[in-house]
């Protein structure tokens, strides 16, 4: 029952996730609204339940976390240049 639970909340974080990156065009907001789709595929992965969907999750959540701190650095330096 839980499995389920974890696939409908991935479910929505994936939407929802989605629909907020896409309502706005502030480019820091974009990137910060790119989290919450990451997670929902991690749980997606929790929720499947079984060793497939553990590798993946945990592949993927070291694999973001290093694209999106190049991303953050990416957006942070992209800011400041534009300032001068």
């Amino acid at each position: 029952m839980t499995h389920e639970f974890f696939i409908w909340i991935a479910a929505l974080t994936l939407i929802f996730g989605a629909i907020g990156a896409l309502s706005t065009n502030n480019i820091k907001l974009v990137v910060a609204y790119n989290i919450i789709p990451a997670v929902g595929f991690m749980l997606l992965g929790i929720g499947v339940y079984n060793s497939t969907g553990f590798s993946g999750a945990i592949y993927y959540l070291i694999n973001d976390m290093i694209i999106k701190a190049a991303l953050f650095l990416l957006v942070g330096g992209y800011r400041v240049s534009c300032r001068d």
